[in-house]
C-alpha cells in the first residue's frame, strides 16, 4: 500500500484512517477557470468531504470502541477507505507532474473570493465536516492543486466508494436524518444556494432532502 499520509495506510486504524481521508480535502488547491464552474467544483469537493463524515457519524466510527463488530466488515471498510486513500496520493502525485514550474497565483482558485451563494455553504459544511472529524494526530500533509476536469474525475471516484461504504454498513435511518439535520442547519444560515447542483452526483440522499426543501 503506498505512503498516503507519510506512513503507510496499513499502519493506521480504521479510525484514523477515516479521520485522515477526511482531513484530505482541506489541502486541494483548486485552479481557476470559469467563473462559478470552480465555485461549484469546491462546493462538490464539500459535499463528497461532508459525506463521508456523515457515513462515519452514522456507523459511529469515532465514538464507538467496537467499531466495527465484525471482523469482516472491518477489513472491508478499510479496504475501501485505503482505496480512498489512494486516489488523493495518485491525484497529489498527478498534481507534480502537472506543475513542475509553480502555477500562476492568479490562477489559484481563493475561497475568500466566492460568492455569498457558495461560500455560506462551503464554510458552514466545512464547521459540519470539522465536528464530525477526531483531528487529534493527524499526519502531516501537502497541498496539491487540481483542474475542475481533475475535481469532477476525483468526486466521482470518491462517490463510487462512498457508495460502497454505505452498502457495507446501512445506516439508512440514521444517515438520512443526519442529512435533514444539515440541510436545516445550513438553510437557517442561508447556505442552500449552489448546493443542488453540488450535491447531484455526489450526494443522493443530500441531493433528495433539498428537493424536498
Amino acid at each position: 500500500m503506498a505512503e498516503v499520509f507519510g506512513v503507510a495506510a496499513s499502519a493506521l486504524s480504521v479510525a484514523a484512517l477515516f479521520n485522515n481521508c477526511v482531513d484530505c480535502f482541506e489541502y486541494i488547491q483548486l485552479i481557476r477557470s470559469f467563473g462559478q464552474d470552480t465555485e461549484c467544483c469546491q462546493l462538490k469537493l464539500d459535499v463528497a468531504r461532508n459525506r463521508l463524515g456523515r457515513w462515519g457519524e452514522a456507523a459511529a466510527i469515532n465514538t464507538d470502541p467496537r467499531f466495527p463488530t465484525n471482523a469482516r466488515d472491518s477489513r472491508q471498510v478499510r479496504a475501501i477507505l485505503e482505496e480512498i486513500a489512494l486516489l488523493f496520493h495518485t491525484s497529489r502525485e498527478s498534481s507534480k507532474h502537472n506543475f513542475d514550474a509553480r502555477p500562476d497565483p492568479m490562477a489559484r482558485f481563493e475561497v475568500k473570493n466566492m460568492t455569498p451563494a457558495f461560500r455560506k455553504p462551503h464554510d458552514q459544511m466545512g464547521v459540519i465536516a470539522r465536528q464530525r472529524q477526531d483531528r487529534t494526530g493527524l499526519l502531516n500533509k501537502s497541498v496539491w492543486t487540481l483542474y475542475n476536469s481533475d475535481c469532477d474525475k476525483l468526486v466521482e471516484q470518491i462517490a463510487r466508494f462512498l457508495d460502497d461504504l454505505e452498502k457495507l454498513l446501512p445506516v439508512e435511518t440514521t444517515y438520512r436524518k443526519l442529512a435533514e439535520l444539515e440541510i436545516e442547519e445550513l438553510d437557517s444560515g442561508g447556505g442552500l444556494g449552489g448546493l443542488l447542483d453540488a450535491a447531484a452526483g455526489a450526494d443522493s440522499v443530500l441531493y433528495e432532502v433539498v428537493v424536498k426543501k
